[in-house]
């Protein structure tokens, strides 16, 4: 089976990881294709390979976030917390040469539980550390269409996935950000990452209102949030989803980007596209 699914992404010097939201696995690619891709089990137990039954029980793996702490290097593998049963993550430990040493899992269940009755259509798809907190994109393509920046305080964050949550002081702020329309379909948030202290996204433009169906795929766009989180279109693409954003690098006033894209179709593999935006707006 084809990676189709492809949603979180993260790149580490020459390697990129890509998180699936139908896999019990991370998928590391090389960035300089010396190999197609390895594997890394994150979750027990096998998936059902027919797209209905997969899609009930899958662990819906949509945000990876980097995160450095006590000199080491992780990875956070963030469920979206849309059903029951979507609330397990994982973290993963990298070496220096940004190989995988350990993989945990992680019940985000507490946490998800207090954002729940906050946020209607609850449905996490990216996050980043930012100025120094953790932030959590909601992606708004239920009826409520509200996507929104979750803003967690990062010690608060660490020591939860320890198992250790203190739910009355780690959410700090949800604010509400509102998006433009794409070729007459609301853009929705569905990866993000900073770059020198600012916040670039992706966000996909997909019909149907529904934080479980699958809709009619207008196109995406890469832009920014200034500090009062007001959005920047840098760029656009036709008729693909793109569910993960990774920084490449910059050049004048030109930013390269890594692109994920996920078809909602097992049959057709998800593509790595690299992309140039303007800093300016569209």
């Amino acid at each position: 089976m084809p990676l189709a699914a492809g949603s979180g992404l993260i790149r580490t010097g020459n390697l990129l990881w890509i998180a699936a939201d139908d896999l019990h696995h991370l998928i590391q690619v090389p960035m300089d294709g010396s190999y197609c891709g390895q594997g890394y089990r994150i979750f027990p137990g096998d998936l059902p390979e027919k797209k209905k039954e997969r899609k009930k029980i899958k662990p819906d793996t949509e945000a990876l976030i980097e995160i450095s702490s006590e000199g080491e290097k992780k990875l956070v593998a963030f469920p979206s917390g849309s059903k029951s049963n979507r609330t397990r993550g994982a973290l993963v430990s990298l070496d220096h040469n940004n190989q995988l040493l350990t993989s945990a899992g992680v019940d985000f269940s507490p946490l998800i539980q207090i954002l729940d009755p906050e946020i209607p259509d609850l449905n996490i798809e990216g996050g980043a550390v930012w100025n120094e907190k953790l932030v959590l994109l909601q992606r708004g393509n239920g009826k409520a269409e509200f996507n929104a920046v979750i803003e967690l305080e990062l010690s608060g964050f660490l020591a939860g996935i320890d198992g250790h949550w203190n739910l009355n002081r780690i959410l700090q702020s949800i604010r509400q950000v509102d998006l433009p329309d794409f070729n007459g379909v609301p853009l929705t948030f569905t990866d993000c990452e900073t770059v020198n202290e600012s916040l670039y996204f992706s966000a996909a433009a997909e019909g149907g209102n529904d934080t479980y169906l699958d809709g009619q795929v207008m196109g995406s766009a890469i832009g920014c949030l200034d500090k009062n989180l007001n959005p920047k279109i840098l760029g656009t693409i036709e008729h693909q989803k793109i569910e993960g954003l990774a920084f490449f690098s910059a050049r004048e006033d030109k930013l390269e980007f890594l692109l994920v894209t996920d078809a909602d179709d097992p049959e057709i593999p998800s593509q790595l596209i690299c992309a140039t935006t303007s800093t300016h707006s569209l």
